[in-house]
């Protein structure tokens, strides 16, 4: 029962952390017909094990993999590592629905990733450290086509999405977001 470990520890809430995994990445599967996009090597590992890695360094054991699309190339990779959970309806929805599919298992603080993400250490550190009831990592460098742009004023996002358009977008969420135990409520 994948809900069991997702509980309190006397009394306070361990950080967990849930990875998104169920899409079919339809931007990408040219490039990747054969694998699911996460399992694309980058140097040494691929993305999903470098994430899940990455994780662990930073004491986050408790990690959830909601799979779809591959589903078994994932738990090959990454086997005891992580718990799992399908989603059967990740051909109709998005990532966002794919999260809501694990809202029974979600009682605390916790990180959430797409898994096909590469990024810099340091932001899970940063992410941890936020008090913020959500903290996303975004980068500001530039507006990218195909992505979740970003709004933002001053400290806070106002508008995110593939609906905000590149001209007035002020950057991108890059996949990576931290929820407090009232955030995760």
């Amino acid at each position: 029962d994948v809900s069991k470990s997702w509980v309190m520890d006397e009394g306070i809430f361990l950080m967990k952390a849930i990875i998104l995994a169920a899409g079919t990445g339809s931007r990408i599967r040219r490039l990747s017909k054969i694998k699911h996009k996460c399992l694309i090597k980058i140097g040494e590992k691929t993305l999903i094990t470098r994430l899940v890695d990455t994780l662990r360094e930073f004491d986050i054991k408790d990690i959830l993999i909601i799979t779809g699309y591959k589903s078994s190339q994932i738990k090959r990779e990454i086997k005891k590592k992580a718990k799992y959970l399908y989603f059967p309806r990740y051909r109709y929805t998005n990532n966002l629905q794919t999260l809501l599919y694990a809202k029974k298992m979600i009682n605390g603080p916790f990180i959430c990733s797409f898994s096909d993400v590469y990024f810099d250490q340091q932001i899970i550190k940063n992410l941890i450290k936020n008090k913020n009831d959500f903290c996303l990592g975004i980068d500001t460098g530039k507006t990218l086509k195909n992505t979740m742009r970003i709004i933002k004023m001053g400290n806070k996002i106002t508008q995110i999405g593939s609906h905000v358009e590149i001209s007035q977008g002020n950057g991108n969420f890059i996949g990576i977001a931290k929820f407090s135990k009232n955030g995760a409520d």
